[in-house]
């Protein structure tokens, strides 16, 4: 296990593109905590960078296209997991370790989008960094669901789980883009609108300790979907802005010298265009949590033309991790 003494920190870490690198290459999800949180240490001091001083170091180091992951981990199709739910502590157990799980795949896809497109210039430090500290949360997460697990006695590993997330992972990574749309916004905002039935579930259970837990990964999720949404905004805007200035170039009109405002409901037709087309569906299924999305930014004219037509708003309490996954998977 990786200390978290500065002593431990590789001379060649001098970046946080480094650090994520090395995360990735990290099987132990316990050490991809430890190597993140020396990572904030050592951001927070000063003492490393954002990106590297040369832009061709992330040019001759690249992220791997699947990251390492712990061998004790059994990867089975979503109808091979075990029941989870609130009424049998074995059952509770199952509802915290599919959590869990899915939180040690956060902290891998938060440094992927960290590293995979922090080669392009057009990105500033911010969107690097906000991702960063998303990934910091991640590591947080796993580390309280982890304990609770232990409390349960139960352990990460125990359970069966699936490898859906890496999956839209690999679909996405050659595009910014369709990355934040598919997982940062139309997945994640999914966890906003199943979490609170889970919260209400293990409550009925009077299991407090569990529910409490999820209510605080609940309040920092709503932050996460606000950075997907946000920086979906910023590169569509980016890519509108390039595909006016091709155009111009094309009719050999001069060049707009200032930056263009692009209308929103430009951007939000690109995402409708972009889960239309690059999901298993192209739809999106209520029920919604609308009150979090909102707050989140991802108001309902984001994702409500993408409901079916003979689909109707079902409550928020009737979603569940027992649900089938998002369909964010072409």
């Amino acid at each position: 296990m990786l200390s978290m003494e500065a002593s431990s920190t590789p001379s060649t870490f001098h970046d946080l593109y480094s650090f994520g690198i090395q995360v990735l290459n990290t099987k132990d999800t316990d050490e991809k905590v430890n190597l993140s949180f020396l990572a904030q240490q050592l951001y927070e001091d000063g003492k490393i960078r954002v990106r590297p001083l040369d832009p061709n170091e992330m040019v001759k180091v690249r992220p791997p296209s699947v990251p390492a992951r712990p061998d004790n981990i059994t990867i089975v199709h979503p109808k091979q997991l075990h029941k989870r739910g609130a009424g049998t502590v074995e059952n509770r157990a199952a509802l915290i370790h599919s959590i869990c799980h899915m939180e040690s795949y956060a902290i891998d896809l938060s440094w992927d989008i960290l590293c995979r497109f922090a080669i392009l210039d057009y990105l500033p430090d911010e969107f690097l960094i906000d991702w960063f500290y998303v990934a910091l949360d991640e590591c947080r997460h796993f580390k309280m669901l982890s304990k609770r697990l232990t409390e349960l006695a139960s352990f990460y590993g125990q359970f069966p789980a699936h490898g859906g997330l890496w999956a839209a992972a690999t679909a996405t990574e050659n595009d910014v883009m369709l990355r934040l749309c598919i997982l940062h916004t139309v997945h994640e905002a999914r966890g906003l609108d199943m979490t609170p039935n889970n919260i209400r579930r293990l409550r009925e259970a009077k299991d407090f300790e569990s529910a409490d837990l999820l209510n605080v990964i609940l309040e920092e999720e709503v932050s996460h979907v606000q950075k997907g949404v946000k920086w979906f905004k910023f590169c569509c805007a980016h890519a509108i802005r390039e595909e006016r200035r091709k155009n111009r170039e094309e009719m050999q009109q001069q060049d707009s010298t200032q930056e263009e405002e692009v209308d929103e409901n430009l951007i939000r037709q690109r995402f409708h265009h972009l889960v239309r087309n690059h999901t298993a569906t192209g739809v999106l299924r209520p029920p919604f949590n609308h009150e979090l999305r909102l707050k989140a930014g991802f108001t309902k004219d984001w994702y409500e033309p993408l409901i079916p037509s003979d689909e109707t708003n079902a409550s928020p309490s009737h979603a569940t991790t027992s649900n089938d996954e998002e369909e964010v998977i072409h």
